[in-house]
């Protein structure tokens, strides 16, 4: 029912039994009692759709479409491009186009031997090892990668692949509920630590991969809130319900592009650089991940034929993450670059799409999202 759940190296397959934290809550069992479920006219329109699959593709070729799963046809020599959870699945597949394409390309992940031989695969330029999940790791990375690796040069790229759906409630060792910690609050931190080398480029892009299960869900900052302190039921034994988790935090990541997004127009019309903010939906991909998702079993079973590759689940990211979106496509200005779709655009299969699915009661407010900043501000300095 989600996108390509993408372990990305972030963290150890299984969920369950970390060192870090204990799990403590099934995903089997019911859901907390302040959950609420997707609307009827939401769950129709989302599982019945065949685009989130391979059959997809196949029907965008037949009308036409550019051929996908094929590195960007522009040459991105000189642009440095840092793709967080680069070294497994729809990750992996990102960062091999963007080297291929000649950019300078930077993957993190978790496991070092891996990371390492991913780089060395794909034709990176360098693995940084990074616990996504625990938030002060991630702002001494990306403190230590501003100086050190890009040493006052522009960042060009930021591609936020990092997300997990857990099987069971689990603390990391800073008592954030993991799903919570990995999913959005490590990416909001990522994001906000990096933006003054991103806004020091041209033409900056953030492309941040996520599930369309988002669709499903509205914003609720108060069932965030319960799920990272582990309040309302996420905590007790069988209350965990992982596919809520997962679509709550990519929900509150479209949120965010969004917001980050109005806060660069202003940069722009104050004429300062601004930079570009786009969220990419990769289809419904086979990766590591959805494989060992407890949740996802039997969904996986039933839909496994249909899954897209990583290649091509990372074809829409990768086209944002090389400036595709802008008219005219390689051969616009990147001094004066003019795209096709608002900042902040959601989009699936290189095409800007709504957010929210007609009668499905998602739509959040400003006060919600107010929220929801004042959330994430919190906790990643908690």
């Amino acid at each position: 029912m989600m996108s390509g759940i993408d372990l990305a190296d972030a963290i150890p397959a299984s969920a369950c039994g970390h060192s870090q934290g204990k799990c403590v809550g099934h995903s089997r069992g019911r859901p907390p009692p302040t959950m609420t479920r997707p609307s009827a006219a939401a769950l129709v329109q989302y599982m019945c759709n065949p685009m989130h699959t391979a059959l997809g593709i196949y029907l965008l070729r037949l009308v036409g479409a550019p051929a996908v799963a094929q590195p960007p046809p522009v040459l991105l020599h000189g642009q440095t491009v840092l793709v967080a959870g680069g070294t497994a699945g729809i990750g992996r597949a990102i960062a091999g186009a963007l080297a291929a394409a000649g950019a300078e390309v930077h993957i993190t992940g978790r496991t070092k031997e891996a990371g390492e031989r991913a780089a060395r695969e794909l034709g990176c330029t360098a693995y940084h090892c990074v616990d996504h999940s625990n938030v002060h790791e991630v702002r001494r990375f990306a403190e230590r990668f501003a100086i050190d690796t890009l040493g006052g040069r522009p960042l060009d790229c930021l591609v936020n692949n990092v997300a997990m759906m857990m099987n069971g409630f689990e603390r990391t060792s800073e008592g954030h509920e993991k799903a919570c910690a990995l999913n959005l609050i490590g990416f909001h931190v990522l994001t906000t630590a990096l933006l003054p080398a991103l806004e020091r480029s041209a033409c900056a892009r953030v492309v941040n991969v996520v599930s369309a299960g988002m669709l499903l869900f509205g914003l609720d900052t108060s069932a965030l809130r319960d799920l990272d302190d582990g309040a309302a039921g996420w905590a007790a034994p069988g209350g965990y319900d992982a596919i809520r988790a997962y679509a709550l935090t990519h929900r509150a990541r479209v949120c965010l592009t969004a917001h980050w997004a109005e806060q660069q127009d202003a940069r722009e019309r104050a004429g300062s650089r601004a930079v570009r903010f786009s969220c990419a939906h990769p289809g419904w991909v086979e990766t590591p991940g959805l494989r060992g998702a407890d949740a996802m079993r039997a969904w996986y079973t039933l839909t496994r034929a249909t899954l897209r590759t990583p290649a091509e689940g990372a074809d829409t990211p990768v086209w944002l993450a090389a400036g595709l979106d802008r008219i005219g496509g390689a051969g616009a200005r990147a001094d004066k670059p003019v795209f096709a779709a608002r900042n902040g655009a959601f989009y699936w299969d290189r095409a800007p799409r709504a957010t929210h699915l007609p009668f499905a009661r998602t739509a959040e407010s400003a006060d919600q999202l107010a929220r929801l900043v004042e959330f994430c501000d919190a906790r990643s300095r908690a």
